[in-house]
């Protein structure tokens, strides 16, 4: 549902911010997700056309179905797939942002730490007019070690 990147800090000389000089950034971009696709779509992945059709929905004043509460039958066209996948992205990225809050007292111990959130805006230069889209995402303590595929012992 997410995608992650470890992410570097220059020196901030800010002495009010305390963070470390690598974290986890992770986003929850609808651009990137496929479940969805392949169970209400074409089963392609995002490119131009799906853009353009997300773009005409939001522009129309369309309500996207909600994920968990409305029921979702069939394939869904393209705009209104793209903004079911949005909003998606949106419910992952609140109900994790939650869950750091309530287990605040277990970050850096079993859990790690949650350093804050973020939003990331852009217009699509493909569509002169286009909406603002915004892509949330979480600040998180970076753990070395194996990544998952590679730590499966067979």
């Amino acid at each position: 549902m997410s995608q992650t990147l470890v992410v570097s800090f220059d020196k901030i000389s800010n002495p009010m911010i305390d963070l470390p000089s690598v974290a986890v950034l992770k986003l929850y971009d609808r651009r990137f997700i496929q479940n969805p696709r392949q169970d209400y779509g074409d089963g392609t992945p995002y490119n131009y056309e799906k853009e353009q059709a997300f773009q005409h929905f939001i522009m129309e004043g369309r309500k996207p179905l909600r994920p968990y509460v409305d029921t979702v039958s069939g394939k869904l066209d393209a705009g209104s797939l793209e903004a079911f996948c949005s909003e998606l992205c949106r419910t992952a990225y609140n109900a994790e942002k939650r869950a750091y809050e309530l287990l605040q007292n277990l970050q850096g111990h079993h859990i790690p730490k949650f350093y804050g959130s973020s939003s990331l805006s852009y217009h699509s230069t493909a569509f002169p007019g286009s909406i603002m889209s915004e892509v949330p995402g979480l600040l998180l303590e970076f753990i070395d070690g194996c990544s998952p595929p590679t730590c499966v012992q067979p």
